[in-house]
């Protein structure tokens, strides 16, 4: 059952939880940022010195896997993911990990949003490998297109649900917190209208980052450089596959355990709403059942099945 179908009988909701690891993602691209254009002895305007000793090239990653350098491979990982060739790039990548990873983590979890982070920088920088050692390739390639291209996997199966459709709501009241306060503007807002035109978008700034670093000559403060390059057809397929397939099982497993009637939704959503009030789990199963009129053992029964499950209401 999607989200975002108006037919549907319910969506996914938000964990409440502050989105600590997308805020991580992008201290991390201004810090690896630091490295090449500072700490790391590069000049500001072409870091390929830098660059060129620590992103994914072919020569680089085969010498590392026939030492078998698994630490050296994760490290070239990183670097990969987290690197840039220029500051416009870095701004840019750094606004999408913020949307993209933003929305996702909140959907997912921080537990879930982590196997999805491992998943979309590994696998495809593995599929890039073989495809460039296929072509006989020695591209250098920098940015986090393949880990964005899996996170924009997961976001086409958790899409952002417009207000119109889901109503204005009332504003949650947080733990312990005795009146509830007005809720603040989501900064996001404007992209839930049409997230597909924000995807759009996304698709054409990357590769307009590729024909800047690719291009033959100067254009004004545009230089390219050559032998690099920022994103790589096979790799950001797989990448979204992956986030797309990792979004889909997560959602049919949310929703296998809720099957049986709409008192179960009910039930686990009354117990979720009455955990996050700080009461224990005990005490939530019995409030649940004494609110919906239910049996306390069908209630631990249906909690039980669908504990650790992504919440949905």
């Amino acid at each position: 059952m999607l989200q975002n179908d108006p037919n549907k009988r319910f969506e996914f909701e938000d964990k409440p939880v502050a989105t600590v690891l997308t805020g991580l993602l992008i201290f991390l691209m201004i810090l690896v940022y630091s490295l090449g254009h500072g700490l790391g002895g590069a000049t500001n305007a072409h870091p390929e010195a830098w660059l060129t000793s620590n992103v994914y090239s072919l020569p680089k990653m085969t010498a590392l896997m026939d030492k078998k350098d698994f630490a050296g491979i994760m490290k070239m990982g990183f670097y990969t993911t987290f690197g840039s060739f220029h500051l416009i790039q870095m701004a840019f990548n750094m606004y999408f990990l913020f949307v993209f990873g933003r929305h996702v983590e909140s959907k997912l979890g921080s537990g879930r949003f982590i196997i999805l982070l491992m998943l979309g920088v590994m696998v495809p920088l593995a599929v890039l490998h073989f495809d460039m050692a296929r072509q006989g390739n020695d591209t250098i390639f920098v940015g986090p297109v393949f880990l964005l291209c899996a996170f924009i996997g997961t976001y086409m199966v958790f899409p952002p649900v417009p207000k119109s459709k889901i109503g204005q709501g009332e504003a949650k009241r947080p733990k312990n917190e005795i009146y509830r306060r007005g809720g603040r503007p989501d900064p996001l807002e404007k992209y839930t209208a049409n997230p597909w035109m924000f995807v759009l978008t996304f698709l054409i700034i990357q590769m307009l980052f590729h024909f800047w670093i690719t291009m033959q000559k100067d254009l004004w403060i545009f230089s390219p450089l050559p032998g690099f390059d920022t994103i790589a057809a096979f790799p950001c397929i797989v990448g979204g596959l992956i986030g797309y397939a990792l979004g889909s099982m997560l959602q049919a497993q949310a929703s296998a355990g809720l099957k049986e009637s709409p008192m179960t939704l009910s039930a686990v959503k009354r117990y979720h709403e009455l955990v996050d009030m700080d009461v224990t789990h005990e005490d939530a199963l019995r409030g649940t059942a004494r609110t919906l009129g239910l049996p306390y053992d069908k209630v631990k029964q249906w909690v039980a099945k669908n504990k650790g499950s992504m919440r949905i209401k």
